[in-house]
């Protein structure tokens, strides 16, 4: 596996060296080749032979044409290593990952929970599956679900992975959704005069968020 992983290293060096030097007029037919497409299988095998870091690195960046795949994936790789600190991550990243509120990766995250050795992890398997579950803001009464398990895990003294995120959805949640009034919000514009999101009450107004990743 490291021998491995230093391989796939020096390729994912090589690829943003090569996207990096891309000209300014480049279009996606110009991009290079993604080392995790042909990097997964060999990872792959060493996962299937039971290697560990495999497990976590193929969960990780499994292909999206083989997410068919991912909620029995993250089965296998809770039953591998229950105890693992990888997996608090995992847990925490898991909404993003999910195809929404699927029954079989919430029976899952239920099973772990009962069972895990660790009662920090099993805050964060409950607290992934009232994330996954508030995903889907279409499905009322699973956000509903989503939110009562959210409120109960956010009140517990014990420290979790994924409870800053928890809280984060609880307020989107109550304060940020189509149709409700946006919480106000007060700064200084450009030439350092006073602004606030209430001055513009009843005009049309857009708010752009962005960052680097």
């Amino acid at each position: 596996f490291e021998a491995l992983m230093a391989e796939y290293d020096e390729a994912m060096e090589a690829f943003y060296a090569a996207y990096d030097a891309l000209p300014e007029d480049a279009g996606p037919e110009d991009y290079p080749a993604y080392p995790g497409e042909s990097y997964y299988p060999r990872f792959r095998v060493l996962a299937d032979a039971g290697q560990l870091d495999a497990m976590f690195w193929c969960f990780e960046n499994m292909p999206w044409d083989q997410r068919d795949s991912f909620t029995s994936e993250f089965e296998k790789l809770l039953a591998a290593a229950p105890a693992d600190e990888r997996l608090g991550g995992l847990f925490s990243m898991l909404h993003w990952s999910a195809d929404g509120p699927d029954p079989a990766l919430i029976a899952v995250l239920d099973e772990y929970a009962a069972k895990s050795p660790r009662a920090d992890l099993a805050l964060a398997a409950r607290c992934a599956k009232g994330m996954v579950l508030s995903s889907d803001e279409s499905d009322a009464a699973a956000v509903e679900r989503g939110i009562a398990i959210l409120d109960e895990v956010v009140l517990n003294e014990l420290d979790f992975p994924g409870k800053r995120g928890a809280e984060g959805k609880l307020y989107s949640l109550r304060n940020l959704g189509i149709g409700m009034v946006a919480p106000d919000w007060s700064g200084k514009d450009i030439n350092g005069e006073p602004i606030a999101l209430s001055d513009y009450r009843g005009k049309v107004t857009v708010f752009e968020f962005w960052g680097f990743w």
